[in-house]
């Protein structure tokens, strides 16, 4: 929208104007200013992505489900979003296998597998399965399988990082 009401560095004569200024002369850059109309995002509070300010829901919204919720619920051959610790990691590529990986939710004790085929495998993923391991905390996006009866995630290598310095509680055991 315009800024104020100077045409700032408009030419004054022989131009196309009524009034013989050169219309196309104007420094827009120093005239005018970009203006969002109205904010847009997740407007559902329940999700984990949900922004108050937004005005109009751009349908983005996201919703992590607990490893438990996932191994305990309805969730095979749907698209899930969950949250846990690196714990471990096995290369079963050299059998004709995918790369796993295994996460845990500290806080309800449960582990999933992530498997990643060689396709999708990235530097950045051989970067987060470098020991120690229980330091790393990661958002992970896939579809929910099962293989051998176990519950299991396939992604795509859609794993960000959310803490690359996490620390797990050990827990205490007294006899």
């Amino acid at each position: 929208s315009r800024i104020g009401t100077d045409e700032i560095d408009e030419t004054q004569t022989g131009g196309n104007g009524i009034s013989g200024h050169d219309e196309t002369s104007e420094n827009f850059r120093q005239s005018w200013e970009k203006i969002p109309l109205f904010n847009i995002g997740c407007m559902e509070p329940n999700a984990s992505n949900y922004d108050p300010i937004a005005e109009i829901d751009n349908h983005s919204c996201e919703y992590i489900l607990t490893i438990s919720e996932i191994l305990n619920g309805s969730s095979l051959n749907q698209e899930v979003i969950t949250t846990g610790v690196i714990i471990d990691y096995f290369d079963v590529t050299p059998y004709g296998g995918p790369h796993s990986i295994t996460i845990s939710d500290e806080t309800y004790g449960s582990s999933i597998e992530i498997t990643i085929s060689s396709d999708d495998w990235s530097d950045d993923l051989e970067l987060l399965i470098q020991p120690p391991f229980y330091i790393k905390e990661v958002k992970v996006r896939g579809i929910v399988g099962e293989y051998e009866g176990e519950i299991q995630i396939e992604s795509e290598g859609n794993i960000d990082v959310i803490d690359d310095d996490y620390e797990w509680t050990i827990p205490s055991l007294t006899i």
